[in-house]
């Protein structure tokens, strides 16, 4: 159980309060999810909203919400034992509020390696000269081979493989295929999250590289030699392969498949499913297969 008034501290200047202004709130829980009792609070869009009638109706007792009400609806949410947390952007806060009541971490223990004190889980692969930054959480079943760094405060979740051999081979003039050696590494930044099992595969010759800030979601393949630049989110099922290079701030749609040796622009964003054959420009969105530009580039 923690004060509304407690939570509020560090943030109140992103938000405003309406209704009732002291609470006393027993967990976070999704919109349309279960509420043991009305102490908890939840988050909600206003563009999901079915009117203010809705908030009045519903168990919850806090609402994270971008919806403001007027004088009138916030004299009916204290008379109800309510109260809106309004901020502009309220998913920004999600993790401020939900922290409060997040689940304590299981299955991970403390590792010094390398002179770097790190959070592994069981099962865990760390080949002795890979690198790891202080602060990193590897969870359970992920190998991480030799030559790769990983930066501080990383988050690497369950089955991941980062630094395997890339997919390489050149035709032999007897029809056969031989395998090209890697010797590049995987150079990760800090504070990326990787979700559970991706894979990140070692360069050719020069490192595969994730700069500060990527997000990389679940089930996502990265191949050889590719750089993915600062704060770009990669979703899931998608695959970029070879020498692939992404700029900041890019969003990767779910179930992207990006071909070799292409650039992918600053700013830009990729729709869900696309096939991308060709390089993009910055700040523009592409989608479809083959993906083209939307006639909304440049409009963002």
């Amino acid at each position: 159980m923690v004060r509304l008034l407690a939570m509020i501290e560090g943030v109140a200047a992103r938000i405003k309060i309406f209704g009732l202004k002291d609470q006393i709130v027993g967990g976070f829980t999704a919109f349309h999810g279960e509420f043991p009792n009305g102490s908890f609070m939840t988050f909600c869009k206003r563009d999901r909203l079915r009117g203010f009638e809705e908030l009045l109706r519903h168990p919850a007792r806090v609402f994270l919400t971008d919806f403001h009400p007027d004088s009138e609806q916030s004299r009916l949410l204290e008379g109800a034992g309510k109260t809106v947390v309004y901020a502009e952007f309220p998913r920004q806060l999600l993790g401020h509020f939900a922290g409060f009541f997040e689940k304590p971490k299981i299955g991970l223990r403390s590792l010094l390696h390398n002179g770097s004190m790190i959070l592994v889980g069981d099962n865990v692969s760390i080949e002795p000269s890979a690198l790891i930054g202080e602060g990193t959480e590897i969870h359970s079943h992920v190998t991480i081979y030799a030559g790769v760094r990983i930066g501080q405060r990383c988050r690497i979740s369950a089955g991941c493989v980062i630094g395997a051999e890339g997919f390489g081979y050149e035709r032999q003039v007897t029809g056969g295929w031989v395998r090209i050696p890697h010797i590049g590494g995987v150079r990760i930044g800090n504070n990326v999250e990787i979700g559970g099992n991706t894979c990140i595969d070692r360069g050719t010759l020069a490192d595969t590289v994730i700069e500060d800030g990527v997000k990389i979601d679940n089930l996502v393949h990265i191949a050889h030699n590719v750089l993915v630049g600062r704060d770009t989110l990669v979703i899931a099922n998608s695959m970029i392969a070879g020498s692939v290079r992404i700029g900041e701030r890019v969003w990767v749609g779910p179930g992207t498949s990006i071909r070799e040796q292409l650039v992918i622009g600053s700013d830009s964003k990729i729709g869900m499913g696309s096939v991308v054959v060709k390089d993009v420009r910055p700040n523009t969105l592409v989608y479809g297969v083959p993906a083209r530009e939307s006639e909304e580039s440049g409009q963002r």
